[in-house]
């Protein structure tokens, strides 16, 4: 696994997609029915932009929990159904919209219709989906799953927006550290493994040890560590300060904070339209510098504790209803993608699973 971190990437997802072809194919192909230009343009149009291999890591969880917690029934491919609509493709995409830094040229967007259009088109895939969960076994315990997990995630990515170029955060690393490690609406909030293997559970009218929780739970804390440290150009550029950068500005707050400050300021000024070009040299000048003050290896170190102490908790869960090889598989996956990271000088593959 830690030898060949693709290797060990490609053997899994390839087992989960050979595995569970019939599964997810059933569950794309209602989506697809369901895609009606006239009816459903919002579902026609997210499907055209969020690609499916992405949609997929939400489905795999789904699976794996439902096989150690007695078998794939038809109500688990009735909730992937209405999952994907209800929150993998409303997530998906305001997470992509809210990714796109202001002030820099982009070519064909209107940014006041894509964000209206965008929110409008997740409100109508939530309501749409919503109205399938209605006819799910243990429906109450699922949807408080659902409403109580993607509560905190869009606190998370509501107090995201709210604290962008905040100068605070570049002053005082230590309490943004605090924060994000102590905060149930941190940005290490990730709930789509904790609601689905949680839910797939109770579809098999099982209930979820409090044990299984918190393992789910690591899961997304785990995965959000990694993405942060490969999204780290894209994170400054939108005025995002993540833990690498955090774990730099302890060691060196003025040169590296004077670099981030200079940027947000031409950013945010609107004197000048910055293009893409000239955005990706000024961060990845900044990417070099937390590279030098060692952000990126304490923020991997963080993340390898982190998995040992899920590896434990695995240990515990291994006799309980949900966890079973696959789940395993599923975190060693995230073991291998911060391998993958550490080899490619801290930046991901594009276009990767």
């Amino acid at each position: 696994m830690l030898e060949d971190p693709i290797g060990y990437n490609d053997a899994v997802v390839g087992f989960f997609r050979r595995k569970y072809a019939k599964q997810i194919e059933a569950v794309f192909s209602a989506i697809q029915q369901r895609a009606d230009p006239d009816l459903s343009p919002w579902l026609v149009k997210s499907l055209s932009i969020v690609p499916q291999r992405v949609i997929e890591r939400h489905l795999f969880p789904v699976f794996a929990a439902a096989s150690a917690s007695g078998g794939i029934t038809e109500y688990h491919l009735a909730f992937c159904i209405a999952f994907v609509r209800v929150v993998s493709l409303p997530v998906l995409r305001i997470d992509q919209l809210i990714d796109r830094p202001v002030n820099v040229r982009a070519e064909g967007h209107n940014d006041n219709q894509t964000y209206f259009t965008t929110l409008l088109s997740s409100l109508c895939l939530l309501h749409d989906g919503f109205l399938e969960f209605c006819k799910f076994r243990n429906m109450q315990e699922i949807l408080e799953v659902i409403l109580l997990n993607y509560r905190r995630l869009y606190s998370s990515l509501y107090r995201e927006m709210t604290r962008r170029y905040s100068l605070e955060c570049l002053s005082h690393p230590d309490k943004s550290l605090r924060w994000i490690f102590h905060s149930p609406f941190s940005p290490l909030t990730c709930m789509y493994f904790s609601t689905t293997v949680q839910a797939s559970i109770l579809l098999n009218l099982k209930e979820v040890d409090p044990d299984v929780k918190r393992l789910t739970e690591r899961f997304g804390k785990l995965r959000q560590l990694c993405d942060q440290i490969s999204d780290i150009e894209e994170d400054i550029a939108i005025g995002n300060v993540t833990i690498p950068v955090l774990y730099a500005l302890l060691e060196d707050r003025d040169s590296l904070a004077s670099m981030i400050k200079t940027l947000w300021t031409e950013i945010k000024s609107g004197e000048s339209v910055i293009d893409n070009s000239t955005l990706s040299s000024r961060t990845d000048q900044i990417k070099g510098r937390v590279q030098e003050l060692g952000g990126f290896n304490r923020a991997y170190d963080l993340a390898k504790r982190w998995y040992g102490q899920a590896a434990k908790l695995i240990s515990k869960c291994n006799e309980k209803p949900g966890i079973g090889i696959e789940i395993v598989l599923l975190f060693r996956l995230k073991r291998a993608y911060l391998e993958r990271l550490k080899l490619n000088n801290w930046t991901d593959i594009p276009n990767y699973y």
